[in-house]
C-alpha cells in the first residue's frame, strides 16, 4: 500500500506540471486529497503554473507588488503575495488586457495585421497568447521603466530587458560590478530584480518586438488619435493639466505641445491607465480629463523643453 506521504508527493508532482491556471484549479478539486495538497502549496503552485502558462504574465506579476501604493524601490521591504492577493491581482490585470483587446479590435482594426486580428479574436490559447504576451511585456516595460521610476531614458537597461536581462543577471552573479561609463546610477541594472527580463528568455524575436511596436502604436491611437484627447486644450486647461508646466496662459501652441507630451506620459503608466482613458477619449465631453484629474494624473512631471517621452519604448525596440 502507498503511504499518505507518498500519495501526496505524487499529487503535488501532478499539480506542479500543469500548463495553465485553469487546469490547476480544475485538477485541484478532483477530490479532497488533491484539494488539500493544493491548499497547502497554493501560492507556489499558482506562481509555477502561471510561469508555464505565460512567462510574460509571470514576470509582470513578479515585478509588481500586491499593494500598488508601495514603491518597488522604496526602503520598505517588498511585501509578498498571499495566494488570494496573487490570483486577485492576476485576474484584475487579465481583465484589463481583455478590455483593451476589445477596444483595440474596435478602433484600430483598419491598421492591424491579419495575424494580430486572429490573435485578438481567437479562443485558442496558443493563438491568443501572441497578443496577450505582447500586452504583458508592454505593461512590464512601463512598470519597470515608466510609472515615475525616472528610467525613461535608461536605454541600456531597456535594451537589456528586451534581450532577456543578460547584463542584469551577469552583474548579479559576480562579486564586483564593472560599470560601463554610460550606465547611470538610476539604471535598473544597478538593482535589477531577480525576475528582470525572464519573461523574454533568450531575447525577443523580431516578430515579438514588432508585436510590441504594433500594440504601442495602438495605445497612441486610442489616447491621442483622431477624435482623441490631443488638441483639446481648453478641456485640459479646465482640469489643471497645465498647472504644473511652464506654459503660460494664452500660449496655444505651447499648450498643444504639452498636451501631446502628457498623452505620451500617460502611456508610460501602463495599460490600466490607457484603458481607463481610452474608454472616454473619443467622447467630446470632458469626461476623460475629469477622470484623469480624479486619478491625479493631471499633476504630472512635465518634461523640460529639451526633453520628452515620445520615444519611450520605441527607441529601445528600434535599437535591439
Amino acid at each position: 500500500n502507498i503511504s499518505v506521504g507518498d500519495a501526496e508527493s505524487i499529487i503535488l508532482k501532478i499539480l506542479e506540471n500543469l500548463d495553465s491556471l485553469d487546469d490547476l484549479f480544475a485538477t485541484a478539486v478532483l477530490n479532497k486529497a488533491f484539494y488539500r495538497v493544493f491548499k497547502d502549496n497554493e501560492l507556489r503552485l499558482m506562481r509555477m503554473t502561471l510561469k508555464r502558462q505565460s512567462l510574460a504574465a509571470w514576470e509582470f506579476r513578479e515585478i509588481c507588488t500586491p499593494n500598488e501604493s508601495t514603491e518597488i524601490n522604496s526602503a520598505a521591504p517588498k511585501p509578498d503575495y498571499t495566494a488570494k492577493s496573487y490570483f486577485a491581482c492576476y485576474l484584475r490585470d487579465a481583465y484589463v488586457i481583455a478590455g483593451l483587446k476589445s477596444i483595440v479590435l474596435r478602433q484600430c482594426k483598419t491598421f492591424l495585421r491579419p495575424e494580430t486580428i486572429r490573435s485578438l479574436t481567437s479562443i485558442n490559447p496558443e493563438v491568443a497568447s501572441r497578443f496577450n504576451d505582447a500586452a504583458w511585456r508592454v505593461w512590464t516595460f512601463c512598470q519597470t521603466f515608466g510609472c515615475g521610476k525616472g528610467r525613461e531614458e535608461d536605454i541600456i537597461g531597456q535594451m537589456d530587458w528586451l534581450k532577456g536581462g543578460v547584463l542584469a543577471h551577469q552583474q548579479t552573479c559576480t562579486c564586483s560590478i564593472v560599470e560601463p561609463p554610460e550606465l547611470e546610477s538610476s539604471s535598473v541594472l544597478m538593482s535589477a530584480p531577480e525576475c528582470f527580463g525572464k519573461g523574454n528568455p533568450g531575447g525577443l524575436s523580431a516578430e515579438q518586438l514588432f508585436d510590441m511596436t504594433e500594440l504601442w502604436n495602438c495605445l497612441s491611437a486610442l489616447i491621442s488619435g483622431v477624435s482623441g484627447m490631443e488638441g483639446r486644450t481648453e478641456q485640459a486647461r479646465a482640469y489643471g493639466l497645465f498647472d504644473c508646466t511652464a506654459v503660460q496662459g494664452g500660449d496655444i501652441d505651447g499648450e498643444e505641445v504639452m498636451l501631446e507630451e502628457w498623452c505620451h506620459w500617460i502611456k508610460t503608466l501602463g495599460l490600466s491607465a490607457v484603458l481607463d482613458l481610452s474608454i472616454w477619449a473619443n467622447d467630446p465631453s470632458p469626461t476623460a480629463f475629469m477622470l484623469a484629474a480624479e486619478q491625479k494624473w493631471t499633476s504630472w512631471p512635465a518634461p523640460d523643453f529639451d526633453g520628452g517621452r515620445s520615444t519611450f519604448l520605441k527607441e529601445a525596440l528600434s535599437r535591439v
